[in-house]
């Protein structure tokens, strides 16, 4: 992103999504804060204010949305660890997506069918290991006595210099995904003790961390590397960072703590679609969850399912 746009340009599009996002949590918390709020997450949310024609149409396509960045994510872990290991595991690699991602995703699928409780904890191991790699960043890149940037790199790399094929837009397009985590909290709603008041403070804090970050580190990208440099090399934090693996560490549990949150978020909000019966009586059979909990466990496979088809159709994360 920095390499195309240059700083100048990453940190107007950095902006710019951060307030799309914004504005939808301050709608979201508008809506949240003026009811009663039970599991569904948007769909619910939508569909009590709107009605069940907005809420079922907006819900549908956000149950799957959020399934299929699963998906997103899954291959991003994949890429991670087919650059870890540094050749094929199959003959010409034919079949190293769906081994990886597979394994993934049974394991996650497991946790959640297990216990939502382990996936929370889960998470809490993960954004731990996430926050160790951020430091690890801003201390590599602030060491004084052995800087690893300089002003010159800063110059150089404010103005756009697009790739062949690449358009601010499409640029966006790879981006702004990074963005839509938002509704994490939300698509939980039913498991939150206080959900009119955690899901407004947890978002828009969310979005304010999340843009603080990204402003951050498109500025040590710049002033780290050459403009070749970022467009070529995805090796560049990591050696600006104090220790290069953490950085891979932190990939890694950013990619399966994005997996985990999706897989549980869309099969919550398709569990709460199926059970207000506006969608054919086939798939009330999505409605009916654990003994107990009330977990989605047949949401969950059928999420398992999709992303395993996905290994399969899908050769490359961009595409």
């Amino acid at each position: 992103v920095v390499g195309n746009l240059g700083l100048g340009l990453t940190l107007v599009l950095i902006i710019g999504c951060s307030c799309v996002t914004f504005l939808t949590a301050l709608s979201l918390s508008a809506i949240v804060t003026n009811g009663t709020v039970k599991g569904g997450g948007v769909y619910y949310f939508i569909s009590r204010s709107l009605g069940a024609d907005f809420g079922g149409t907006i819900g549908v396509v956000f149950s799957f949305a959020t399934t299929f960045s699963t998906v997103l994510h899954v291959f991003g872990f994949v890429e991670v660890i087919r650059d870890l290991i540094g050749k094929n595991i199959t003959p010409g690699g034919k079949f190293d997506i769906p081994i990886i991602g597979i394994s993934l995703i049974t394991v996650l699928l497991i946790t959640v069918c297990i216990s939502l409780a382990w996936e929370f904890y889960l998470q809490y191991v993960l954004a731990l290991l996430i926050g160790v790699s951020i430091i690890a960043i801003v201390f590599g890149f602030a060491i004084p006595g052995n800087p690893k940037w300089t002003v010159q790199n800063l110059k150089d790399n404010f103005k756009p210099l697009y790739q062949e094929g690449n358009t601010f837009w499409s640029i966006f397009g790879v981006f702004f995904p990074a963005c839509t985590g938002i509704m994490a909290g939300a698509n939980i709603s039913g498991d939150l003790k206080d959900p009119q008041k955690s899901i407004p403070i947890g978002t828009i804090g969310a979005i304010g961390a999340t843009t603080l970050l990204y402003i951050a580190t498109a500025i040590i990208l710049a002033a780290s590397g050459t403009r070749e440099r970022l467009h070529n090399d995805t090796t560049l934090l990591a050696d600006v960072s104090l220790w290069k693996y953490l950085i891979t560490i932190g990939v890694i549990a950013a990619s399966v703590s994005s997996a985990s949150a999706a897989l549980v978020g869309g099969p919550k909000i398709f569990q709460a679609l199926c059970k207000d019966d506006i969608l054919p009586r086939f798939f009330k059979f999505f409605a009916k969850g654990k003994k107990g909990s009330d977990d989605p466990i047949r949401g969950f496979l059928l999420a398992w399912c999709i992303v395993v088809a996905c290994t399969f159709i899908f050769k490359d994360l961009n595409f």
